[in-house]
């Protein structure tokens, strides 16, 4: 679905390896925010180079509530997207995101999120180009519990926020080194504070269709000890495909 700028992108263009765990945390499904529905969208009329969207999501919904598989009920999904030009090549893009589903039908208790994101290429030279990209979230999730002896309903709400953003440095259109960061209250009781740190780096051998790439992340977990990661990976595809959005 098109929340925010990392969910829409399949994994294989990320310049880092895995994605951004406060989009794991705060965003539905397991691997990604994906869903079945119907988008109506409007371009805006404005001056220059300004490009200015809005959409809606109509959805089915079922990725919100996972466990309640043979009920449904609807979700929606709306952004504003604003793109411009800074001067003749390099361009920005910033966006508000928000989505709303039901997490537990038989209850009534609902999930909310809520996101701003910017990202903007900047070209240095024909070659080398420098993306800066950052999105906050927020989590409005309710939950409810029955009593079974009264059959009363009782709520509460758990609102945690947080966001990441990283750099990625391209030069002759091959190689890319960068460093991410992401701090985020985890969606528990008490909304501990998480945080990463991490390098990345990789070889386009042959543009998109052979990458390597290397990443370090440092997992930083809110009374919990700290550890490392070192992964390596080689990515092959074949088979065309379109021009990826910016």
């Amino acid at each position: 679905m098109g929340f925010g700028k990392l969910n829409p992108a399949h994994p294989h263009t990320y310049p880092f390896i895995d994605r951004f765990r406060v989009l794991a945390a705060y965003l539905p499904g397991e691997e990604s925010y994906d869903e079945t529905g119907v988008q109506l969208s409007y371009r805006l009329p404005m001056p220059g180079d300004l490009s200015s969207t809005l959409s809606g999501d109509l959805l089915q919904g079922s990725t919100f509530h996972p466990q309640e598989a043979n009920l449904s009920r609807p979700a929606w999904l709306g952004r504003w997207e604003n793109f411009f030009m800074l001067g003749d090549e390099s361009s920005m893009e910033m966006g508000l995101s928000a989505t709303q589903g039901m997490n537990d039908v038989a209850l009534d208790a609902k999930t909310s999120i809520f996101g701003a994101d910017a990202k903007t290429k900047i070209w240095l030279t024909q070659l080398n180009v420098l993306v800066l990209q950052a999105e906050g979230l927020l989590l409005d999730k309710q939950f409810a519990t029955m009593d079974s002896a009264t059959g009363a309903v009782s709520r509460t709400t758990l609102r945690p926020f947080g966001g990441y953003a990283f750099a990625d440095y391209t030069w002759k259109k091959k190689y890319d080194v960068g460093v991410k960061y992401e701090r985020f209250q985890r969606p528990v009781s008490g909304k501990p504070w998480d945080q990463s740190v991490g390098l990345f780096g990789g070889f386009g051998l042959m543009e998109e269709t052979t990458l390597f790439r290397f990443a370090w992340d440092r997992f930083i977990p809110g009374g919990a000890k700290s550890y490392n990661t070192y992964t390596v990976q080689v990515l092959f595809s074949m088979g065309p495909h379109k021009a990826h959005q910016f």
